[in-house]
């Protein structure tokens, strides 16, 4: 299955998350981010957090966030991987 892979350069990039389409069976890989990143996912939002910036992404046409998905929703990951230094934990939202 597809893997996107959130890295230091790409995590609070609005072109980069509205450019993912996502059907079931994806993986989310935070494992590119420092360990100094949190990820929250509350509802239908996505909060990532480093020491200096707080970045939100919605789902496909949510609003009053920093950027979307381009098409799909968060469930579309069945497979969450968090940020390295984390112990290389890999979780699920679902």
């Amino acid at each position: 299955m597809p893997t996107v892979y959130v890295t230091q350069s790409n995590w609070n990039d609005p072109s980069f998350w509205s450019g993912l389409s996502t059907s079931e069976g994806y993986t989310l890989d935070f494992s590119g981010l420092s360990p100094d990143f949190t990820i929250d996912l509350s509802g239908d939002t996505l909060t990532i957090s480093s020491e200096d910036e707080t970045f939100t992404i919605g789902e496909s046409g949510d609003g009053g966030t920093d950027a979307t998905l381009g098409n799909g929703d968060f469930s579309h990951f069945d497979t969450v991987y968090g940020p390295s230094g984390q112990g290389g934990d890999s979780y699920s939202w679902n």
